[in-house]
């Protein structure tokens, strides 16, 4: 209920603050928001982010794995100020609050994007998935299942090009590349 995630630059703020060495300028430079079950926040590659505690963050890599810290919360793994100087952006973020009320299959991710996020929301019934290409199917909550195969939940199942029905209660996640 609490859960927080740090992502963009707050009001006032300059990218040169992250790069401060304060802890506690560092703190203030970055915006806070809250995070409820379903919130999207986009963050567009070289904004800084940082996931708080109570989240389970599901996060779409786009061509690199690369990660440059700048401050890393006392723990003793390695900083990247240079790389990450270069490569920070003071961008927009967009924030997309959950729909609790909609069932089926819909999208929450951004649009400008290389791929799409979509809930699959099911209460009890089936949901014909029609595929272009691949895409990764992540159950979230409740109780779903592909035929007899049923989904734990945080796990990640490819899904080939085609159709597949997704039957029970529950949501999903299914993020495919366009």
């Amino acid at each position: 209920p609490d859960a927080m995630i740090e992502a963009g630059l707050a009001s006032g703020a300059e990218l040169n603050d992250l790069f401060s060495g304060e802890d506690a300028r560092i703190l203030r430079a970055l915006a806070r928001r809250s995070a409820t079950v379903g919130t999207v926040i986009d963050v567009p590659p070289g904004v800084v982010h940082s996931p708080g505690p109570g989240l389970l963050l599901y996060e779409v890599q786009q061509r690199s794995d690369l990660t440059y810290r700048i401050w890393d919360w006392g723990r003793p793994r390695p900083l990247h100020p240079e790389e990450a100087r270069r490569a920070a952006r003071a961008l927009d973020i967009s924030v997309r609050e959950p729909d609790q009320a909609r069932t089926g299959r819909f999208t929450v991710g951004a649009e400008a994007v290389p791929f799409t996020i979509d809930m699959c929301r099911l209460t009890g019934s089936s949901l014909r998935l029609e595929l272009a290409r691949s895409a990764v199917l992540s159950p979230i909550s409740g109780l779903l299942a592909i035929g007899a195969m049923v989904l734990p939940l945080g796990s990640h199942w490819l899904v080939g090009a085609g159709q597949a029905t997704l039957a029970g209660t529950g949501e999903a996640l299914l993020a495919a590349w366009l």
